[in-house]
């Protein structure tokens, strides 16, 4: 009773566990917070539905699946500056290869608004720094 007891509270203990106690330790140690965009995605539609005056809604399988566009959008962005700084020996990101960056990855309008979106970024950063 004590070595059950035991095992159960150190996860660190010498007594041997048994097999669902060992993954169920595992699943824990190795779960992390992952990053989602809900919150983001959920203002969007709020500030949209203040300026159209229409009610709009979402549901969760479509956040869901807009939370996973936008973490692949990110994805695809953060490994194509990595690539381009390392082309270039570069060890720190600048604006000029996350610019170069939407390039390749984003089409046309969606380059220039991107860009725009950037740079009103930096902009709003360095006053405030």
């Amino acid at each position: 009773m004590a070595r059950a007891s035991l095992a159960r509270r150190s996860p660190h203990s010498t007594v041997e566990r048994n097999d669902s106690e060992q993954r169920r330790f595992q699943h824990k140690k190795l779960s992390q917070k992952s990053v989602n965009y809900r919150n983001y995605i959920h203002r969007i539609i709020k500030n949209t539905e203040a300026a159209t005056n229409q009610r709009f809604a979402i549901s969760s399988r479509g956040m869901e699946t807009l939370n996973d566009l936008s973490m692949d959008l990110v994805i695809r962005m953060i490994r194509s500056a990595s690539c381009l700084a390392r082309d270039q020996s570069i060890q720190t990101l600048k604006e000029t290869e996350i610019k170069a960056a939407c390039g390749l990855i984003f089409k046309h309008e969606l380059v220039q608004h991107s860009v725009n979106n950037i740079n009103r970024a930096i902009r709003l950063y360095k006053t405030n720094v």
